[in-house]
């Protein structure tokens, strides 16, 4: 696989990632920036997530995704490989 396949490659696992993402936001009823955050908080105490915001109530914003617990199975659909996300519903 040349460099450019592994980019295009790159490309798609990042729009399924986009649309995991987004397939657990809507199902939790939040935004997929808190998805995000708690995924990575997830991953355990040894990694933090870093926040970048413009305002105020953005930082506000993102700390609430503290409160949120995700599923077993939304980690699951999260952290798989972009050919794994074949469950992922492609709007």
């Amino acid at each position: 696989m040349n460099d450019r396949d592994q980019r295009a490659g790159s490309a798609g696992g990042l729009a399924d990632r986009v649309l995991a993402l987004q397939s657990v936001a809507d199902r939790l009823g939040v935004s997929v920036q808190h998805v995000a955050l708690a995924w990575v908080a997830s991953h355990g105490t040894h990694v933090v997530p870093v926040l970048g915001a413009r305002s105020a109530s953005n930082i506000q914003d993102s700390a609430r995704a503290t409160e949120l617990r995700l599923w077993a199975e939304d980690i699951a659909l999260l952290s798989a490989r972009p050919c794994d996300n074949d469950q992922v519903e492609r709007q």
